[in-house]
């Protein structure tokens, strides 16, 4: 399994982490991944990782490439919701 990355803005460092840890579970899961599902994920969390913005909202995250409206079905934007909630921002 790969290494998580060094995120070069602080206050991203709890997003990533967090998309890291989903993507475990997701992988763990019976069906596991698709390749493709697998690559759109990591290329997101890459740019979150990278990102050199603040990402405070959920309106912030869906505009990282790579992260897709459809990622809900997969308990990001719903899990995402509930994480900048717990941050106290809407």
């Amino acid at each position: 399994m790969e290494e998580q990355m060094r995120v070069v803005c602080p206050d991203n460092k709890d997003l990533a982490e967090f998309m890291w840890k989903k993507r475990q579970e997701m992988a763990e899961r019976p069906k596991g991944l698709s390749e493709n599902i697998e690559i759109t994920l990591h290329k997101a969390y890459s740019n979150v990782c990278n990102s050199k913005t603040p990402i405070r909202t959920l309106k912030e995250f869906s505009q990282i490439k790579y992260v897709k409206p459809h990622m809900g079905g997969f308990g990001f934007s719903g899990k995402c919701s509930f994480y900048f909630l717990d941050l106290g921002v809407e």
